[in-house]
């Protein structure tokens, strides 16, 4: 017999099987297996076994989780672009947050990495193009432009307008790791004024007295290069996919 999902009608459920368990008894049940009206159902290998953590898994319902788990898909995994063209940006860390977050694919969830300096706050939405790979061995990195804050997870369909060419030095090493600069398709009044334009000059300035500020008190040293137009920018990224899709054919062998 399947088992329930909780909902607006969960409570119903779980107590109709728990008056169907207490009639069968424990006939029929596989050994060290917990009876379906008991308060022990299981999520992902693991048994729940009190009452308060099956309100926990009754109102996750409310946040979109399934009361398995959380039911986050391989964001690395997707589709870089659209039919249309557009590309995906994956959001970790949403603007206004004072702490950088990073999805942990493995894990299937996004991590509390380490706090930014103080006063300091993400101007805008941060987050990663999926099935891409770039010089550092991460997917490329992304900033989304707009006026709203969305959530990690989140995937927004953007149009790239530029991109900050960063050289990046960690424990002696040194690679690039650009960021990429975008704006949703169609969001909002602020985002499509800079629709096919090149970043305004402050608003870069902006960007890089930022991503400066964000590594203080770190390992990491950034050096900027210059910027990148949309069509540099781009081709880019499709070498960054390029070199994704190698590496998966190369892990599959």
């Amino acid at each position: 017999m399947p088992l329930p999902r909780f909902g607006p009608v969960g409570g119903a459920l779980a107590e109709g099987f728990r008056r169907k368990a207490s009639k069968r008894g424990r006939s029929g049940q596989a050994a060290g297996r917990p009876r379906p009206g008991s308060d022990a159902f299981e999520t992902r290998g693991r048994h729940v076994r009190n009452k308060s953590a099956i309100r926990r898994l009754e109102g996750s319902r409310a946040i979109g989780m399934d009361w398995r788990g959380p039911n986050v898909a391989n964001y690395l995994t997707l589709p870089t672009t659209t039919s249309k063209g557009r590309i995906r940006v994956v959001v970790e860390t949403p603007r206004g947050a004072e702490a950088k977050l990073t999805y942990k694919p493995k894990k299937k969830l996004f991590e509390y990495t380490r706090p930014l300096p103080a006063g300091l706050a993400y101007p805008y939405d941060w987050g990663f193009l999926p099935s891409t790979l770039g010089d550092d061995g991460d997917a490329l990195d992304g900033l989304v432009i707009h006026e709203a804050a969305s959530a990690p997870g989140v995937v927004i369909k953007c149009d790239l307008l530029a991109a900050l060419r960063v050289m990046q030095t960690e424990n002696g090493e040194t690679v690039r790791n650009d960021r990429y600069v975008f704006c949703p398709h169609k969001q909002d009044a602020h985002s499509e004024s800079l629709l096919g334009e090149n970043v305004p000059d402050r608003l870069r300035s902006q960007i890089e007295q930022f991503f400066l500020a964000s590594v203080s008190g770190t390992d990491k040293q950034i050096e900027f290069e210059g910027w990148h137009d949309s069509s540099q920018a781009l081709r880019n990224i499709h070498r960054a996919m390029r070199t994704f899709k190698r590496k998966q054919r190369a892990a599959a062998l």
